[in-house]
């Protein structure tokens, strides 16, 4: 599931500005401040095929058992408003929660990103802090955990005025991509590891492509991060895998999705209850 944003190996949820979660090992080669406060994203992104719930399996994405349950929910919030929620999680351990508020355009025209939200529990069940983007201040906000019973320390980053982050919904972004009308997607993710900070994304079709229960074709979209290429050969191996899968026949309706479930946490499968990462050719 979308859900949400974040780089290794497991999970439900990424210009020259930055994301949700990934290694200090690039903290020097992507601090780029943007200078200009975004009033709205810039960013309209098309309406769910249908507003409801969507249950899901999150699953250990080296072995392939299932260790935890999730879910994505789709509401609309009075006639000018929408709200996205997901969660993901081990049982009885580390576990991500995520949220999206949207404008809904007029005449359903497309949803307008307001705010994105993010927050994680740990396998030692401590809270990680909250990941937040809100589009109407122009501002990201990364908050850590309380420490000692002191309060939590909240760093914050302007937004760059031509404002494209999405950690969150990612599964309506990259839509285009599953219609074929767009070869990738370039767009931006708030990172906060080692600071708040703004990367830029592309997304793009991946070479494979897995097959569903009735063998129809699901699309694998896989993203990450914009690197020179110098740059990107240098920590290649510290980069996660970062992969979604939609049916284009049905509505290029979400499936599954593969991220770590947190920064340097355990990446996970999230995906679609009816299938299984094997449908997915998800496995390593």
């Amino acid at each position: 599931m979308p859900p949400a944003g974040a780089p290794g190996r497991a999970l439900h949820w990424p210009a020259v500005p930055r994301s949700h979660r990934l290694a200090p090992i690039l903290s020097v080669a992507l601090l780029a401040w943007a200078t200009h406060a975004a009033a709205e994203s810039s960013i309209v992104l098309p309406l769910p095929p249908r507003f409801e719930e969507i249950a899901a399996t999150t699953y250990d994405a080296e072995t392939g058992k299932a260790v935890g349950g999730g879910f994505i929910r789709f509401e609309r919030r009075g006639e000018t408003g929408a709200r996205m929620e997901g969660a993901t999680g081990i049982d009885g351990g580390a576990h991500t929660n995520l949220l999206a508020e949207f404008a809904v355009l007029p005449g359903d025209g497309g949803l307008r990103l307001l705010r994105q939200e993010s927050r994680s529990v740990d396998v030692a069940g401590q809270a990680m802090g909250v990941l937040e983007i809100d589009h109407r201040a122009g501002e990201g906000r990364c908050t850590g955990p309380s420490l000692g019973g002191d309060p939590p320390e909240t760093r914050t980053v302007e937004l760059p005025a031509d404002d494209r982050l999405v950690n969150v919904p990612m599964n309506l972004l990259f839509q285009p991509i599953v219609r074929g009308e767009r070869q990738e997607i370039r767009f931006q993710i708030l990172l906060c590891g080692g600071g708040p900070r703004i990367v830029t994304a592309v997304a793009r079709v991946a070479e494979t492509e897995a097959q569903s229960v009735d063998g129809s074709r699901l699309v694998r979209i896989r993203y990450e991060l914009s690197l020179p290429k110098l740059l990107s050969r240098m920590v290649a191996r510290w980069l996660p895998h970062l992969s979604f899968w939609f049916d284009p026949d049905e509505a290029g309706a979400w499936i599954g999705n593969e991220m770590p479930l947190y920064s340097k946490g355990p990446t996970v499968l999230v995906v679609r209850r009816g299938f299984t990462p094997a449908l997915l050719d998800a496995l390593p």
